[in-house]
């Protein structure tokens, strides 16, 4: 479209051409590839390539938007100034576990690489090195310690160790020096380099404890400043000029005597260095390319908008938990949001949260433990709920050790903090019936007195009334409240029996489970103790709804008797519903991680006992003891959950 505009009219000029888009660091990859090739494709529309191949030149024709020099406005300054893109990254592995890719990514960075003059052939050698010791994470055994791992094998201090003792005894490399084995194919000639690499990771060791613990914003960038200065350099002036000016706009800015924590650093600075609206880079001559903001297309000729796609940009608006409180309270968003910022701020730690992920990344934070890697765990919190250890382990990009340890920390945290204060008492059943066992195999089923309720109708003081000189509406006014009283008083005491009535009867069919327990209940529906009882299955129904019967195995709701039947395999009496899936619990919790069992299993199993029940039902009864399927199970047992 803008090549065909700028054909169609000679006066239209690249600058007075404006692209904007709702987010210039997602589009400038894509601009710079697309756009701006003018000194690689050449201006004539195609680049030559010589072929040693038979003499022959062969051309490549570009595309004509190569021709087009483009200008990107507003971008980051952690794009554009190498020593703050290196301060992120610090930030960043301060708050993580120093993982080998990480502190191999940043010994890439231009800045560090002129620090420690590393060259590409350097950290291919370093890159195989970290490879072959094995190194995966924590700089030593009291960077560790915090996770609860405590051994050093895997460090960076073990694997250096291996490094430099290879170099140094590379003729006999299979020999231990003292608890450590040299690194074998370590090549003598390298000693340089490996000094350069460990001293290296010794200053980053040195600047990650720094930027630790809690201290005033000024302790935090000048504790920042030496890191940076000690591992890394910029080949010209202005980005360290430019490092000091903004943190000094932002010491400025923030409160001076407030003690302050890494994840508090870490959001300031990345409010502070985000990208944001700049006069740089604009009617320079070039096509210019901006974020959306009011005004900044009065200017130009035509005005393009990119990213405006209707699923993307502009979202559509969903209300979270701050929209629906500012909606709530009558307030703005803005205060709404500071209100719950100071709450998150009270104690216990994770108060305040909009959810689960936010309550359990408030208690990481405060104990320095939210890296990069967890952030992604939480926010794919539904896949460690269905055990999906394979796609976590992607997306967070750490192997099964590391997740396991991950998982470990979250489940040290409290995913309700505020259950602590809670005045409720808990709810206790009280039974309304009581089973007593007595010699031998006799029971003793009875009402509990305790739960009855009591009515009493003073005859006294109804003969005192009657005896006086009452008009005759007075006095059948009195006849009737006595009634009503004898009524009340005849209709609980037969309540009570035909509760006992009924109880008694359950018992009667359900002995095996006063003797023996949950694995001898027998079907048992509302027809049968109706009939055992001369009462309406109604009747039988409203007697044990909400009544509690305490027995030698605990205190059962009365309805936990009345379970269906499940044949059995050899015509023999059929079993009850409820001892099957009690079954199925205990074939579950007898399970190694080895011997997890399918449904397919299961039903196997249970027909051996002579059960004959269906795969389907067996997946309904585990659902309903909320069991997981055998594949999230076997995830699980491996994690030695």
């Amino acid at each position: 479209m803008l090549l065909g505009l700028l054909a169609d009219d000679p006066t239209l000029e690249p600058r007075d051409i404006l692209v904007m888009c709702p987010d210039i660091e997602t589009y400038a990859p894509l601009i710079t590839a697309g756009f701006g090739l003018g000194d690689v494709v050449g201006r004539t529309g195609g680049a030559q390539m010589g072929s040693r191949t038979g003499g022959a030149q062969i051309s490549f024709g570009g595309h004509p938007a190569h021709k087009l020099r483009v200008r990107l406005a507003d971008r980051a300054l952690v794009q554009t100034n190498p020593l703050l893109s290196v301060a992120a990254q610090l930030l960043t592995l301060a708050s993580g576990r120093a993982t080998a890719s990480e502190v191999l990514n940043l010994a890439e960075t231009p800045p560090v690489r002129a620090r420690f003059g590393f060259a590409d052939d350097d950290l291919d050698a370093v890159t195989a090195w970290v490879r072959e010791a094995n190194i995966r994470w924590g700089f030593d055994q009291d960077h560790r310690r915090p996770y609860g791992v405590e051994f050093l094998h895997n460090t960076w201090r073990f694997g250096l160790d291996r490094v430099l003792a290879g170099v140094a005894m590379s003729d006999d490399s299979h020999a231990w020096l003292d608890t450590t084995l040299p690194l074998d194919d370590v090549s003598s000639n390298r000693v340089e380099l490996a000094g350069r690499f460990a001293d290296f990771v010794a200053r980053l060791r040195d600047t990650v404890h720094q930027l630790s613990g809690t201290r005033p914003l000024a302790d935090w960038l000048a504790a920042l400043t030496a890191g940076i200065d000690a591992i890394a350099t910029a080949d010209e002036d202005w980005p360290a000029t430019q490092m000091q000016r903004e943190f000094a706009e932002i010491l400025a800015a923030g409160t001076t005597d407030t003690a302050l924590r890494l994840p508090d650093i870490r959001a300031l600075l990345d409010r502070h260095l985000t990208g944001r609206p700049t006069r740089a880079n604009f009617r320079t001559g070039t096509l210019t390319v901006c974020t959306m903001v009011p005004m900044r297309s009065v200017p130009h000729r035509v005005v393009c908008l990119v990213g405006l796609d209707d699923g993307v940009f502009p979202r559509r608006y969903l209300r979270d938990g701050d929209d629906a409180l500012a909606a709530r309270c009558g307030g703005d968003v803005d205060s709404v949001a500071a209100a719950r910022r100071g709450i998150q701020g009270c104690e216990p730690t994770g108060v305040g949260a909009r959810d689960l992920a936010e309550c359990l990344a408030l208690q990481l934070a405060e104990r320095d433990r939210l890296d990069p890697a967890m952030r992604r765990l939480l926010d794919n919190l539904p896949l460690l709920a269905r055990a999906d250890f394979a796609g976590l382990m992607r997306l967070c990009g750490v192997d099964a050790a590391d997740l396991q340890d991950m998982i470990s920390e979250i489940k040290a945290l409290n995913p309700k903090p505020g259950l602590a204060y809670t005045t409720d008492p808990p709810e206790t059943a009280i039974p309304d019936v009581l089973v007593v066992p007595l010699n031998g195999q006799r029971w003793r089923i009875e009402l509990n007195s305790a739960t009855l309720p009591r009515v009493l109708v003073d005859g006294a003081y109804f003969a005192e009334l009657s005896s006086r000189k009452l008009e005759r509406r007075e006095r059948e006014y009195l006849s009737e409240r006595m009634q009503s009283a004898n009524w009340l008083a005849k209709a609980l005491e037969q309540r009570a029996r035909t509760v006992l009535r009924v109880s008694k009867a359950i018992f009667a069919r359900q002995i095996g489970f006063l003797t023996d327990g949950v694995q001898q209940l027998r079907p048992l529906v509302l027809r049968d103790i109706a009939e055992a009882t001369g009462l309406h299955e109604s009747t039988v129904s409203r007697a044990t709804s909400d009544k509690y019967v305490a027995t030698p195995w605990g205190t059962f709701p009365l309805k936990y008797f009345f379970t269906t039947a499940i044949a059995a395999t050899s015509g023999e009496e059929s079993h009850s519903a409820e001892a099957i899936r009690q079954q199925i619990k205990r074939m579950v919790e007898r399970e190694t991680a080895d011997g997890v069992l399918s449904d397919d299993q299961i039903v196997a199993a249970l027909e051996k006992s002579g059960v004959a029940i269906a795969r389907r039902t067996v997946a309904k009864y585990r659902e309903a003891l909320g069991i997981a399927s055998s594949v999230q199970r076997r995830r699980l047992r491996s994690l030695g959950r």
